[in-house]
């Protein structure tokens, strides 16, 4: 057979006896088979207790909290102590002190209290050993440690606040202390330095140790001292091993920076008591941060004659950086003169309040209607008049404003006006304003032209009056003019100077002696085109004396008459004379004409005429070869001109008008006019209405 060996140690646990069985279980017959087992526990004469302490975690150099071991005396005679110390793998861990002295009196004890601070992380052990008298010396305690590296983080390790505005204060950003240690860490300071650490602030709920595996807050805030670039540094100081922990902060200092363009504005002239068109002044934010407006106002010596309107952003809203708002503003002047004020922008921006001058002078206008009357000669009713001018001058120093050019009075529809005026009118300038009649009755009839404007003695007017004729019933010779030349110069043109009233009728009877084809034609000083009759021209014989007669209805008035010959080289001894009627006709005006010549007699007989109109006037005008010293009129007409003189004046010397006003139509009408001397002669006969 087989054996083994089973060794059994006693180790006491109380003094006395101390027995105990050890049994064998197996699967023999005379299982279990057992050994009995005695002892006696005896005190030693010293002891120590615990025979081990372990200290657990604890972060490389830092000291733990003491542990406390009690040496025993357990006799009755004194103990002598000659050491107490410390060996092992990392005795240099581990420290001690104790009350203990050099010896301890029978069945007493002192403390020996115990740190561990590891030098390195991981398992760290060491022994205490007292040696002493006691028989069982040395007694001894095992001790046991483990050494960590303090996890200790601030996070995030930078902050950037950006841009922020010289002296304000940015919302705070938090950073994170945390302790993922398993011991606790001890906080000596939060605190800022660096360049700009002024500018920085915090707060924290840390407080001076924080415990293990958790974390605190810090919040930091950045109020720029100045402009530009700005930074510190966040340090932790504390008991880690990896102390301080440290965050960079940075961030830009800006502030607004403005401009007001431009920085003046003149208004020039304005009308007292009128708004000018807006002028716009650019308020710009140049500078780097927003911009609080405060108040955007107008003072100075003048400001109620000044007025604003903007869209700039009033505080509490900004304007942004680079960005621009317009300010207009008016000008309306109380009162006549230099005016001036200052516009004013208060604001955050270096400088405030920005300024701009604000200038412009207030003037009057003066307007005046010339002529202040107007009159005009009898019109057909239901016809209308040339026109007449009234001229509107603004004499001020500021342009008129122009609200409405109209008629009032009595017959008001009666009149009617175009002008150049438009709705303004400059300083020193003036403008037409041509007004027509056109009777709607027979008889006076009488408006008043009215200007409203902006001067101060609006409105101006000027009386209008004029007379309604029935066609024909009114008609009348107002004047002839004429004049002559028979000292055989040669003329391109012959004018002879009349003044006529605007509305009558003309008639100008026209004569050469040179030329047998000359299709002369007849201007005026208005620049009007004249009317040949239907008679055409009259040569006295197959060659030259030559004449012809031309009408204007409706005549603009005039100051001259015009004749302009054809021929090369121009013809001799032109003449022209010119009647003016009033009461005729404006359109329509020719009833008939005929025309006739005679040879050697000192009768001018005309052609017959029929007319359609009951109501004309009839011109007989004749022309003779030679000088006459008189002329008699036919019956029942009257020559109204019967001048003998010579030169510009004018004569009736080779010429001759006379005329009649009927009120019946004429069928085959014929008449004749009686000269001094003996030529051939030639005529124009014609009606007018």
């Amino acid at each position: 057979g087989t054996s083994c060996a089973i060794s059994v140690t006693f180790a006491p646990t109380a003094s006395g006896t101390r027995t105990a069985s050890l049994t064998f279980t197996d699967n023999a017959y005379n299982s279990p088979q057992s050994v009995g087992l005695s002892g006696t526990g005896t005190t030693p004469p010293a002891s120590l207790s615990p025979l081990s302490v372990s200290f657990g975690n604890q972060a490389v150099g830092t000291t733990s909290a003491s542990r406390a071991l009690t040496l025993t005396n357990n006799a009755s005679k004194k103990l002598n102590i000659s050491s107490i110390a410390i060996s092992g793998a990392n005795s240099g861990d581990f420290k001690q002190t104790n009350n203990c002295s050099t010896s301890i009196q029978g069945h007493g004890n002192c403390t020996i209290n115990v740190t561990f601070t590891p030098a390195g992380a991981g398992a760290r052990t060491a022994t205490l050993t007292v040696t002493d008298n006691a028989a069982n010396s040395p007694q001894t305690a095992s001790l046991t440690g483990i050494g960590t590296t303090a996890t200790v983080s601030l996070t995030p390790s930078s902050i950037s606040f950006g841009s922020r505005q010289v002296g304000t204060t940015s919302a705070s950003q938090a950073l994170t202390l945390s302790n993922s240690t398993s011991s606790g860490l001890t906080i000596s300071s939060i605190a800022f330095t660096g360049t700009n650490s002024a500018d920085f602030a915090q707060t924290n709920n840390c407080g001076s140790s924080l415990a293990a595996n958790s974390s605190c807050t810090i919040n930091v805030t950045f109020t720029p001292a100045a402009t530009g670039a700005r930074s510190a540094t966040l340090t932790v100081t504390d008991s880690a091993s990896n102390s301080p922990q440290t965050a960079s902060l940075s961030g830009t200092g800006t502030a607004p920076a403005v401009t007001l363009t431009p920085s003046s504005v003149p208004f020039g002239n304005q009308l007292v008591s009128t708004a000018s068109a807006a002028q716009a002044v650019t308020l710009s934010n140049t500078g780097t941060s927003p911009l609080t407006i405060s108040s955007i106002a107008i003072g100075g010596t003048n400001p109620g004659d000044f007025g604003q309107t903007n869209n700039c952003p009033i505080s509490p809203s900004t304007l942004a950086a680079s960005a621009s708002c317009t300010i207009n503003v008016t000008f309306t002047p109380t009162a006549a003169g230099s005016r001036s004020a200052s516009l004013a922008v208060s604001d955050n921006a270096t400088g405030s309040p920005q300024t701009a001058s604000l200038s412009g002078t207030g003037v009057t206008a003066t307007a005046t209607l010339s002529p202040t009357s107007l009159t005009f000669s009898s019109q057909n009713v239901g016809t209308t008049s040339a026109a007449q001018a009234v001229t509107l001058s603004n004499t001020g120093s500021a342009a008129l404003s122009i609200s409405s050019i109209a008629f009032t009075g009595t017959n008001s529809t009666d009149f009617a006006q175009t002008n150049n005026c438009g709705s303004s009118l400059a300083a020193s300038a003036s403008c037409t304003i041509n007004v027509t009649f056109t009777p709607a009755a027979p008889g006076s009839r009488t408006a008043t032209l009215t200007a409203n404007d902006s001067a101060s003695g609006s409105p101006q007017t000027a009386s209008l009056s004029g007379t309604g004729t029935t066609a024909g019933s009114g008609l009348a010779v107002v004047q002839v003019q004429n004049n002559i030349d028979t000292s055989g110069a040669a003329f391109t043109s012959f004018s002879v100077n009349i003044a006529t009233q605007p509305g009558d009728l003309l008639v100008a009877f026209c004569r050469e002696s040179s030329s047998s084809t000359d299709n002369f034609t007849v201007t005026d000083s208005a620049g009007q085109v004249w009317t040949l009759t239907a008679s055409g021209y009259r040569n006295e014989i197959s060659t030259a004396p030559r004449s012809g007669m031309f009408y204007i209805a409706n005549s603009a008035a005039l100051t001259s008459v015009t004749v302009n010959f054809t021929t090369s080289g121009g013809v001799t001894k032109p003449g022209v004379m010119v009647m003016e009627i009033s009461g005729a006709a404006t359109s329509g005006v020719e009833d008939a004409s005929v025309s006739n010549a005679t040879a050697s007699t000192t009768i001018s007989t005309s052609g017959t005429l029929t007319t359609t109109n009951a109501n004309d006037i009839l011109i007989f005008a004749t022309d003779a070869g030679g000088n006459q010293s008189g002329w008699t009129a036919g019956a029942g007409y009257t020559i109204p001109n019967n001048k003998l003189m010579t030169g510009a004046s004018g004569s009736n010397l080779r010429q001759a008008m006379q005329y009649a006003i009927v009120s019946s139509t004429q069928a085959s009408a014929t008449t004749s006019m009686t000269y001094s001397s003996s030529f051939w002669n030639g005529n124009i006969f014609a009606a007018f209405k």
